[in-house]
């Protein structure tokens, strides 16, 4: 039997605790069980004047803040505060009731730009949880995991400039020109001049810390490779941010070394796409004990060979040396 609701509940006054509101497996409450945040306030103290100035916002909020942004992602931060305005889950872990204020959407981000920038606090605020992880064993970092994801800048592709840069040299390139240079040196003879190669790139005038990424002849934008590094379990290990027309090749020896500061080992082996398949990388793990795991590339046979494909095995031909 169809009955209309008899009373529009909008407007009815009513008095509930915002802890029964929130399902008791909601992903906060696992993470708010996990993670005891107050660490930060000690982070962040010299940061703040402890007697001048009005008082400020809960520092913890702020990094709550950036953390619901991360792990359900959302995209911006001004999003994630209109989010935060309706949704009673995300308001429970912030500490904030019904009633109270959202901060401003541009509150975070200019504390990051006034506050921390030039300061390590986000690398403290990660170790320190990732130092948990480990404590708990929820870590096996003996296998390393690292692929890389290219992040769209926020910048107009067709405003840039041309510009001339260097050419950076491979690793196994280096490495090659200091073993000659070492060679020349023993026999008498004078070091090789350098000669750095130039070439165009295109600089975006939004933001010239971004790269130029080349999808295909149609698809190209600015944007950043974002390298990251984890363990079998998802955990993230580290991360390291280049422009997207650098090399993921170029990019692996500073993300490695930054994961061997922060777990202050060496892991057994290195799981890697193909865009990390080189003979630098293949050495310098190899040198360091690591195993180097990686896809089978197939052969490129250049112009004017033979390709695998153009041979036939003939059972029947004996071929004597």
């Amino acid at each position: 039997m169809l009955r209309p609701h008899q009373e529009d509940g909008r407007y009815t006054e009513t008095t509930v605790k915002l802890d029964d509101l929130v399902p008791e497996d909601h992903l906060v409450r696992k993470l708010d069980a996990a993670i005891d945040f107050s660490f930060i306030y000690d982070v962040v103290k010299d940061l703040y004047s402890p007697d001048h100035g009005r008082p400020s916002i809960d520092p913890v909020m702020l990094f709550k803040m950036y953390l619901i942004q991360y792990v359900f992602g959302i995209r911006s931060m001004r999003e994630t505060v209109e989010q935060i305005r309706t949704n009673v889950a995300y308001r429970w872990f912030l500490g904030l009731s019904l009633h109270d204020p959202v901060p401003h959407h541009s509150t975070p981000s200019k504390n990051y730009a006034r506050r921390f920038a030039g300061t390590d606090v986000f690398h403290q605020i990660f170790s320190r949880i990732l130092k948990e992880a480990f404590e708990h064993g929820l870590v096996d970092s003996s296998v390393l995991y690292v692929d890389s994801t290219h992040v769209k800048a926020s910048a107009n592709k067709k405003k840039f400039t041309t510009e001339m840069a260097e050419v950076e040299a491979k690793a196994y390139q280096q490495e090659l020109e200091k073993e000659i240079e070492r060679d020349r040196i023993a026999h008498g003879k004078s070091p090789l001049p350098s000669e750095k190669k130039k070439r165009e790139v295109k600089v975006s005038k939004t933001d010239p810390e971004s790269g130029l990424l080349v999808k295909n002849e149609r698809e190209r934008v600015f944007a950043y490779s974002y390298h990251t590094a984890c363990d079998r379990n998802g955990w993230i290990l580290q991360t390291y941010v280049t422009a997207a027309n650098v090399h993921d090749s170029q990019a692996f020896f500073v993300l490695f070394e930054r994961v061997k500061r922060e777990i202050q080992s060496c892991p057994e082996a290195v799981c890697v796409d193909a865009g990390y398949k080189t003979p630098a990388i293949a050495k310098y793990l190899l040198e360091q004990g690591v195993k180097p795991i990686w896809p089978y590339t197939r052969p490129k046979t250049k112009d004017g060979f033979f390709r695998k494909s153009d041979f036939v095995y003939d059972a029947g031909v004996l071929i004597i040396q």
